[in-house]
């Protein structure tokens, strides 16, 4: 019997113990732990997790139907989680209620599963554990953290009766959970980098194989200009799949510039012309706001009622957190600048962000990355705009700060390794002398400091 869920999470760091999951038969539970659904999952096939999906479905209805969930699924290597925001503030705008379903969490796991903005609640999120404990049973395999919380999303959705999902792939796409819920109506793919190489390949090619994955017969995509080793494949899979290729290039730009709130744009699409303002900082999030736009015109032509009043008001009141977001913490004089770039491709975005806004200037950064990402290709980027880097280690998977410190020095800049993202934040502070300093690499680091803000 599992006294507590929490229990699993010493069975998942050992890559999960069958016999142990295959023992579980008793679910009379009084209080359930949501590091449940945060353990690590093993590689498993495509195959097993729409079993999982399925089995979990069955249990819970009791009715043997076929329960459909209307989806937006949005891959890519970056943009996936400011897009779907996107696009969710804008089906909200037209009365839509609507689900989004986003990954990592920063402070709670509740995070990732929202109805029209709304956190769930930790009784509803626990209360799916015993029939997902079941599923995993009756197939005979344990499954991670995110294959569980994409099961307990999709029940959630189905039991609230939501309108339409928006969900952000957690891995790839061709063989993640997210893909295995039905019914997806329409797939969006954000800009492919260099990222997650062990997994899904070592060249873009074979990384946007893995990214369309998502697609299927006839479903259309809306999906980022890409370089050309990626575009390419693109087209190739959107043609196999007879899926219709909506391109964000085929948009006009009219004008885009700064402002206080974030950045204004006008753009023109098929002779209608739209002006909205982005919540959110840095040139690569105007093609985000784009592909907002076009999956949110795709929808109208599916009969959504999706006027030009909901697409320009739902950017413009989008929220999403820890993207070049400023916050303050309490005893620091610094303002801190998040962004969760954890790969060479999102952090030449922000470096060309801070370059162009702040040309003359150079920046301490408090940072911190996973062990098995490509640290130097970061540090190429990051050394663009910083003098020092204060260095963290957020998770057992954090690069030990003392050797992020030896990269950081080995790309010419001073390093301070600290034990904790509290010391850490304070030499940081102290190094910039009141100036802004950037807190990049790591969405858990972000999550961290905003743990810490000022409320």
């Amino acid at each position: 019997m599992y006294a507590n869920a929490v229990l699993i999470t010493s069975v998942a760091d050992n890559q999960y113990n069958n016999n142990y999951a295959l023992s579980i038969t008793n679910y009379a539970l009084t209080k359930m732990d949501k590091s449940y659904f945060t353990v690590k999952a093993e590689n498993r096939q495509f195959e097993e997790a729409l079993a999982f999906i399925e089995e979990v479905q069955r249990l819970h209805f009791d009715d043997n139907k076929k329960h459909i969930l209307k989806k937006v699924q949005i891959a890519g290597t970056n943009g996936k989680g400011s897009t779907a925001a996107m696009l969710s503030s804008i089906l909200m705008c037209a009365g839509y209620r609507t689900g989004l379903y986003t990954s990592p969490s920063l402070v709670c796991v509740n995070e990732r599963i929202r109805i029209n903005g709304e956190m769930i609640a930790d009784d509803d999120l626990c209360a799916y554990i015993p029939e997902i404990a079941k599923a995993q049973e009756n197939i005979g395999r344990q499954f991670g953290g995110f294959e569980r919380i994409t099961a307990a999303s999709m029940l959630y959705y189905l039991d609230k009766n939501v309108d339409i999902a928006v969900m952000e792939t957690g891995l790839g796409g061709r063989y993640d959970t997210v893909s295995a819920v039905d019914e997806l109506i329409l797939s969006c793919i954000t800009a492919i980098g260099m990222d997650h190489m062990i997994m899904l390949g070592d060249t873009l090619d074979k990384i946007a194989w893995e990214k369309c994955g998502i697609m299927r017969q006839g479903i259309p995509t809306v999906a980022h200009m890409q370089a050309p080793l990626a575009d390419d494949m693109i087209k190739k899979c959107a043609a196999e799949n007879d899926s219709h290729l909506i391109r964000t290039g085929d948009v006009h730009i009219i004008s885009a510039e700064d402002a206080d709130s974030g950045q204004r744009m006008s753009v023109e699409y098929k002779g209608e012309k739209y002006s909205f303002t982005i919540p959110l900082s840095g040139e690569y999030q105007r093609e985000n706001a784009v592909s907002a736009m076009l999956c949110a015109l795709s929808l109208r032509d599916m009969g959504f009622d999706l006027t030009k009043t909901a697409i320009e008001q739902g950017i413009s009141q989008a929220v999403w957190d820890g993207r070049l977001q400023n916050v303050r913490v309490q005893g620091c004089r610094s303002e801190i600048v998040l962004d969760g770039a954890h790969n060479p491709h999102a952090m030449k975005a922000v470096a060309d962000y801070i370059t162009a806004k702040y040309p003359d200037e150079l920046f301490v950064v408090l940072f911190s990355m996973m062990a098995d990402k490509d640290i130097d290709g970061v540090l190429h980027e990051l050394s663009r705009f910083a003098k020092a880097a204060v260095c963290v280690s957020i998770t057992p998977r954090s690069e030990k700060p003392e050797a992020l410190a030896g990269k950081v020095r080995a790309h010419g800049l001073e390093a301070f390794p600290c034990e904790s993202v509290d010391e850490g934040l304070k030499k940081a502070d102290e190094l910039a002398e009141g100036r802004k300093v950037f807190a990049l690499g790591s969405l858990y680091l972000v999550g961290e400091v905003l743990k810490m803000r000022n409320s």
